[in-house]
């Protein structure tokens, strides 16, 4: 977990757009809600107010990502499936709007990474997983830093879900970013 904060915190620091006091609000407010339920109220918050120039895609990101964090809080074991699914549903509709966009792909990946497989939501993963490894490949910087990049590469090879083989993949295309 802390290794998605320390991506996080980079990404807020990486986009310099009309919108992006708004936008990095938005981002450390998932980022400080991972960790605390009473952050979470504002960031819901903060998402019912968005600035309505804000892009439409990057609010259903967040919103679904909002989404899977009230499921992480939640006591109840219906709750947790209901709002993960219905989360991941805003995401889904995000990245298929924007299929290669890296941070929407790792939005979903990184939460992804930490729900279980039984409940059956692994093929995103690796589909995210592939796409980010081919956008990453591409070294194109223009959306994401090379220290963003590398942070996701950091991620990524402390994965759980990530095979040895691609661990090992990874750790070549990791060794550029030293």
């Amino acid at each position: 977990m802390i290794s998605i904060i320390l991506i996080f915190i980079f990404l807020f620091k990486s986009f310099p757009d009309y919108n992006s006091s708004e936008k990095e609000l938005i981002r450390r407010l998932f980022y400080f809600s991972i960790e605390s339920k009473d952050t979470l109220k504002i960031f819901e918050d903060k998402l019912k107010k968005i600035d309505k120039e804000l892009d439409s895609n990057f609010k259903d990101a967040y919103y679904g990502a909002y989404l899977t964090l009230v499921a992480k809080h939640s006591i109840n074991p219906y709750t947790k499936y209901f709002k993960l699914k219905e989360g991941l549903e805003f995401l889904n509709k995000s990245i298929k709007n924007d299929p290669e966009k890296l941070e929407f792909r790792f939005l979903r990946l990184s939460i992804l990474n930490y729900v279980p497989s039984f409940l059956g939501f692994d093929n995103f993963f690796y589909e995210d997983y592939r796409q980010i490894k081919n956008l990453i490949i591409k070294k194109d910087y223009t959306e994401l830093d090379r220290k963003i990049h590398k942070g996701i590469l950091e991620f990524l090879l402390r994965s759980q879900k990530i095979s040895e083989d691609e661990k090992h993949f990874l750790g070549n295309i990791y060794k550029d970013f030293k």
